[in-house]
């Protein structure tokens, strides 16, 4: 993550507050928004030092899912390790 992640969920987490229809959506981000504001240093210390590893290769899981489809052809989706 990165600085810009932190301000993305701010601004997620406000959209969801002002434009949700039910008290479930208005109140969800709560959590992550009183956190972002009160102990920030929590998330500064996460971002600190810390290298991306991918947790989910999802070409792998295509191919996977290419062998059971049977779409070994050029057509089928190619997936990017995220």
């Amino acid at each position: 993550a990165s600085d810009y992640d932190l301000e993305e969920m701010r601004s997620i987490g406000s959209l969801m507050q002002t434009s949700s229809h039910c008290g479930l959506g208005a109140t969800a981000p709560n959590p992550v928004l009183d956190t972002l504001d009160r102990f920030p240093q929590i998330y500064r210390r996460r971002l600190t030092g810390k290298g991306f590893e991918p947790a989910f290769d999802l070409d792998a899981a295509l191919t996977d899912a290419r062998r059971i489809a049977g779409r070994e052809d050029d057509t089928a989706p190619v997936g990017v390790q995220s």
